[in-house]
């Protein structure tokens, strides 16, 4: 009894302190907090139906039953873009694991449809990690000097690693919306793409190659590979010992959508 009040003492002390660590939220919680995962740009009506007809009644059910129902889409903003800014991939998995430590039921749904969706380029790589895929790079004939210059070595970090660095270190007026300044915005949003997709695609076959010669595993592999939303649903599998009960899934198709590949409004699903 008395290292049980001992347990109790220490863990109130480190809540007091600011720390959560070890603390089972989910016994005090009367919240049912849910993450949403989804595609964006092929779930907008999926998304729009869920909030103005599934949540009003989600919300008013739950507190018939002394129950707060929140759900968590973070696609509402135009920042949310994984390519348009390197933080919003880790910033929705950290999302995702709050919603698992404080919701008392279910705290995930995936709305799965055509689109496998954007591979967010890794925040940050471990520096052997990243020297391997370099050097893998190089070998196979690769222009390294765009990698060199968007991810730096940080030699504070135990262990040391690259970072991606922020777009406005290099495009200062990237985020400038000022009338004055639209004209180096739209031309730093086109520089930042290309910027984009050439670091995705020498990560991708780099990395892949890397893999196959065995000099980087297969869980490393995945951080160039994975789309945001897989990675999202793999997190959320991981967490939970009933996903089951607790995970949501809906896998929406279109009926017909591979013999309309030649209409114009097909490319916003596939």
């Amino acid at each position: 009894c008395g290292g049980g009040g001992q347990g109790s003492r220490s863990r109130m002390e480190a809540v007091f302190k600011g720390s959560l660590q070890n603390v089972n939220l989910k016994q005090y919680s009367r919240c049912i907090k849910v993450f949403l995962s989804a595609t964006p740009s092929d779930t907008i009506l999926e998304r729009a139906a869920l909030k103005s007809d599934a949540i009003p009644e989600l919300q008013a059910y739950c507190k018939q039953h002394g129950l707060d129902f929140q759900l968590v889409d973070m696609h509402h903003e135009w920042l949310t873009d994984s390519c348009t800014d390197h933080t919003t991939a880790g910033r929705r998995l950290q999302e995702l694991r709050d919603c698992y430590n404080v919701s008392c039921g279910p705290f995930f749904v995936s709305i799965i449809g055509d689109r496998y969706g954007d591979c967010p380029l890794p925040q940050h790589i471990n520096e052997i990690e990243f020297c391997h895929v370099r050097d893998t790079a190089v070998q196979l004939g690769k222009d390294v000097s765009l990698l060199e210059e968007w991810y730096v070595k940080d030699e504070n970090a135990v262990p040391p690693e690259y970072v991606l660095q922020p777009i406005e270190a290099k495009l200062p007026h990237y985020s400038d919306r000022s009338e004055e300044n639209e004209e180096l915005m739209d031309h730093y949003h086109k520089v930042w793409l290309n910027t984009f997709n050439a670091l995705q695609d020498l990560l991708y076959k780099s990395a892949q190659a890397a893999h196959q010669r065995r000099t980087i595993s297969t869980k490393q592999l995945s951080k160039y590979q994975l789309s945001g939303v897989e990675a999202e649903v793999l997190e959320a599998l991981s967490l939970d010992t009933e996903p089951s009960k607790n995970c949501v899934f809906f896998l929406r198709t279109l009926d017909g959508l591979s013999k309309s590949l030649t209409d114009p409004s097909a490319k916003n699903f596939t």
